[in-house]
């Protein structure tokens, strides 16, 4: 068997490489597996798979206009790579980790509907990692939702995170039931860098939110339930918020309202060393997202053993099974998230068997599972 993990754009690169690693492990022998990816760091797989990157590394995360064209030339010619390849070696499995180009066109379209005409014994794979890209305006929600379902009738199995996710994209999107696999993402784990046991003295608490913020994130949630602590709070509370906002209304509202507040913010993309070190010399991680199919933040802020707050989205609750109710706040409410960090500065929240359930979910949500279960699907398909 030759499969063929594909992520054109590189957007999830940690993801492809992680799951690849323990997918190799579980295939069988004279069995290979390529990883065709544009990544920063080609290391432990076959040349034939890498990709072209015309981004620089600094510029990863930046949505400027002229990063936005210089993608696509690259996109483009990176389809026209994997075609080639794939139309050459004809794998037995190719798996899709994105369509970057969906959001506005079609090409990726006849990229699949090539491979289905020219190689037709390879089976296809497509993981939807969220149910819309991130950001996407309402007006092309219609549009984008129209090409999808075109190029879904010729995939021939799909996999999600959560059985949430499982529901909403058979619903969004009508696919056929056994057609979607769930297979949950695996925690993230950073190279060389070992967290500290989480000590913490109760009445004082860094609370941190990293990664690129958007909208959606509710960094402004973050924000204002700092804003409204009772003054008893505001000093035992400390906030952190790491990570570039590109809306610059957004940005220009945190610069604005974090004035006087104790919050120190790092608006810019952190080196992976530093990040690591915030978070571990934090105690709660803060997910006030608004909507959310599956994130890698929470899957990394797992694997630190810190206390988690995140907002009771379906798919939260789910990934974190195990917490109890009074561990999530209300979604879009910045009151309900205020109330919550009070009560784990008060000592009201049950944290040991919030840990707890943190070290059973690192053994539940492992690479090994998940590289062992996708070969198992890759082998149904043949």
């Amino acid at each position: 068997m030759i499969i063929f993990v594909i992520d054109i754009s590189g957007r999830v690169s940690n993801y492809d490489v992680a799951l690849c690693d323990a997918a190799t492990k579980a295939i069988g022998e004279g069995d290979k597996l390529i990883l065709m990816c544009p990544l920063y760091e080609f290391k432990g797989h076959s040349r034939l798979g890498r990709l072209l990157n015309f981004i620089p590394r600094k510029y990863r995360s930046s949505e400027k206009k002229w990063k936005r064209f210089i993608k696509l030339i690259e996109v483009t010619i990176n389809y026209l790579i994997v075609l080639f390849k794939v139309l050459w070696i004809k794998p037995n499995i190719v798996h899709f980790q994105w369509f970057p180009l969906l959001e506005f066109a079609l090409l990726e379209y006849y990229v699949v509907k090539s491979m289905r005409c020219f190689s037709k014994k390879t089976k296809i794979v497509l993981t939807i990692h969220n149910i819309y890209p991130h950001n996407i305006p309402e007006v092309n929600k219609k549009k984008y939702k129209v090409r999808f379902i075109k190029i879904a009738s010729l995939i021939d199995s799909f996999i999600v995170h959560t059985n949430e996710s499982k529901k909403s994209v058979v619903n969004e999107f009508l696919l056929k039931t056994h057609k979607v696999s769930v297979i949950h993402h695996g925690i993230f784990i950073p190279h060389d860098f070992e967290p500290k046991i989480n000590s913490v003295k109760q009445d004082n608490l860094t609370f941190i939110m990293y990664g690129s913020m958007s909208g959606y994130k509710g960094v402004d949630l973050f924000v204002e339930a700092f804003k409204i602590l009772p003054e008893g709070y505001k000093t035992r509370a400390h906030g952190i918020i790491a990570g570039a906002i590109n809306d610059n209304k957004l940005k220009d509202y945190i610069n604005k309202e974090i004035n006087g507040l104790n919050i120190d913010y790092y608006p810019y993309f952190l080196p992976e060393q530093e990040l690591y070190e915030k978070i571990d010399n934090s105690n709660v991680i803060v997910l006030p997202y608004r909507q959310i199919s599956q994130s890698g933040v929470l899957l990394l802020a797992l694997h630190f053993r810190r206390y988690i707050i995140t907002s009771d989205l379906p798919a939260f609750k789910e990934t974190l099974e195990g917490f109890t109710d009074d561990m999530f706040f209300e979604n879009g409410n910045a009151d309900s998230l205020c109330q919550l960090m009070i009560k784990y500065l008060d000592g009201q929240i049950n944290t040991t068997h919030e840990l707890m359930v943190i070290e059973k979910l690192n053994k539940q949500y492992s690479w090994e599972k998940a590289g062992t279960q996708t070969i198992g699907l890759y082998n149904s398909l043949l």
